[in-house]
């Protein structure tokens, strides 16, 4: 089914966005992007991916689909695909077969910040989180900074604080940073980074 006529140029945009959402796997191989037709269902699909296209979400190919279908639980997946928010300019993810794992990594100043993402939510108490004084945990909220402590009990803190203010499952948005370098780390309290991050 068509939606609504688009102009020469839209269309130019519209197919130009099908051939990079099917270069990275979130549209079907047998599309052909220089024909597809802007039908409700395809405009749908680039509407859907949009923070993939703008840069503010990146696309993570694991294994096989069960792979991809451990990340579901936080992550939106398709296929062999898992999308993640990407945290600042420059930051790449990487998977790694041998351990099922992704993992991404940015810099900020002299720093080389390592992101740990998590295939289950965090329950206080259920998980074994790394420790140490280069480990940081964060809990992005969107347009209004980050929550980041290296102190467990703290960190389970503000979890039952923002859960018993509507927040939901907050255990899903927690993520594990290690901070590598001589940057300084602000490590308990709000900043003013990584402010998009957290997608209700």
């Amino acid at each position: 089914m068509s939606s609504k006529k688009l102009s020469a140029s839209q269309l130019r945009k519209f197919r130009h966005d099908v051939a990079a959402l099917k270069a990275k796997g979130l549209v079907s191989k047998n599309k052909d992007a220089r024909k597809q037709k802007p039908t409700r269902y395809m405009q749908g699909q680039v509407e859907k991916y949009r923070d993939v296209l703008s840069g503010k979400a990146q696309v993570v190919t694991v294994k096989n689909r069960a792979s991809a279908k451990s990340f579901s639980t936080i992550y939106e997946t398709k296929g062999k695909h898992v999308i993640l928010p990407i945290a600042a300019k420059g930051e790449r993810a990487r998977y790694n077969p041998k351990t099922d794992t992704i993992t991404s990594s940015y810099k900020r100043g002299d720093e080389r910040i390592v992101r740990e993402w998590p295939k289950t939510p965090l329950v206080e108490g259920t998980q074994d989180l790394p420790r140490g004084g280069n480990i940081i945990y964060t809990i992005p909220f969107q347009g209004r900074g980050v929550y980041r402590t290296n102190d467990l009990a703290d960190l389970y803190a503000q979890m039952r604080d923002l859960i018993a203010s509507g927040w939901g499952n907050v255990g899903k948005y927690v993520i594990v940073e290690r901070h590598i370098g001589k940057g300084r780390v602000k490590q308990t309290g709000l900043s003013d980074d990584l402010g998009e991050e957290l997608d209700d």
